[in-house]
């Protein structure tokens, strides 16, 4: 996937967490810096104020930790954000960091099998690097 000229690149649910921030911050009357700020954690380590940015402005994608971290601090779950503003069903809820990575490598092995392909395949398939690839296995 390869950036338009305002530098994004067609992702929907990057383009679906930047929806539901942005809700969220109107919603709560806030700041982006006041919104980026919901964001630390007790210890003072959180999620830079860029990172926030360039989600909002759909120039980065974020890591499933960092919807996680989001969630958390938002206190909606982590599907709430990557459907946008998308009814879910009640199970959809429950979903952790670690069950989403899980189905997804059993999608991503399952259908890397299917197609008889080797993982740079599958990999350059996605859109995404072999260290990336092999991270997401």
């Amino acid at each position: 996937m390869l950036p338009n000229e305002a530098g994004e690149v067609n992702n929907p649910l990057r383009d679906n967490i930047a929806w539901f921030l942005e809700a969220e911050r109107q919603k709560r009357e806030l700041p982006h810096q006041h919104m980026a700020e919901l964001f630390k954690t007790s210890s003072g380590q959180g999620l830079a104020y860029r990172t926030y940015i360039r989600t909002m402005r759909k120039r980065n994608n974020v890591t499933l930790r960092t919807v996680e971290q989001m969630a958390q601090a938002l206190e909606v779950s982590i599907a709430t954000i990557l459907v946008g503003g998308a009814k879910l069903k009640p199970w959809a809820h429950k979903l952790t960091e670690k069950s989403i990575r899980a189905r997804l490598a059993d999608i991503i092995n399952s259908e890397r099998e299917r197609r008889k392909l080797l993982r740079y395949q599958m990999a350059e398939l996605l859109g995404v690097s072999e260290i990336t690839f092999t991270k997401l296995e």
